[in-house]
């Protein structure tokens, strides 16, 4: 499993997160192109495999959500994604807030 978080608004890119059993990452673009090819680049960083993964998008990206899936499910080989949008993210050690 993965998680990722995308960030839209935030002072800078946050460094990624790795857990003991899921790979994660986070991307802080406006462009949500560059945005999934950097969480793919930092998930294939940290391994393969996995059959599921999930993704959190700022309310800014919700329209690009189904090209974020498609090129995360192409480059990581996860055929699976579920996830939501919402009005901001936060991540402790980060501070990335909208």
């Amino acid at each position: 499993m993965q998680q990722i978080w995308i960030c839209s608004k935030c002072p800078e890119q946050a460094p990624i997160m790795v857990l003991d059993r899921f790979r994660a990452a986070l991307a802080v673009e406006n462009d949500a192109t560059r945005a999934a090819h950097l969480l793919a680049d930092n998930l294939l960083g940290q391994g393969s495999g996995g059959t599921v993964g999930f993704l959190y998008a700022t309310d800014r990206l919700k329209s690009d959500l189904a090209p974020i899936v498609d090129i995360l499910s192409q480059r990581t080989r996860v055929p699976n994604w579920v996830g939501t949008f919402g009005f901001g993210g936060y991540r402790r050690q980060s501070g990335c807030v909208q």
